[in-house]
């Protein structure tokens, strides 16, 4: 009901809803929004979580897809693309050393990934 409340605010498209953290995060098209968000009586805060564009209203994402692509797609000899431009993910890539993979040929494509992550008590009988 509450993410229904500030959905029918106009101006205002839900981008993500959490239940874990009882969260969502918007994008609005004139900053005034933000304080009829606020004056709801079951807001608790509000935060910041991106860079506003050009014209100070929409926010951008926090990696450019485009950016992200090769930086050189010229096959080598084994058929593997010489290099990523990984953006600011680059330090999270060289961590896991995923990097080393994308020179062997991976690229993920046709790959089923599972992560397990033990960082929330209950969140598999959390409804």
């Amino acid at each position: 009901a509450y993410v229904q409340q500030v959905s029918a605010i106009s101006g205002v498209t839900i981008l993500n809803h959490s239940k874990w953290f009882n969260s969502i995060t918007v994008d609005l098209t004139a900053p005034g929004i933000l304080t009829t968000i606020n004056a709801l009586p079951f807001v608790l805060s509000t935060v910041h979580v991106g860079k506003a564009s050009d014209n100070g209203l929409s926010m951008d994402t926090k990696f450019d897809p485009e950016g992200m692509g090769p930086i050189n797609t010229l096959p080598t000899s084994a058929g593997k693309i010489t290099g990523f431009n990984y953006g600011n993910a680059l330090n999270q890539v060289t961590m896991i050393n995923i990097n080393s993979l994308h020179n062997l040929g991976f690229s993920g494509e046709g790959m089923i990934i599972t992560v397990i992550d033990a960082g929330f008590l209950d969140a598999n009988i959390m409804s």
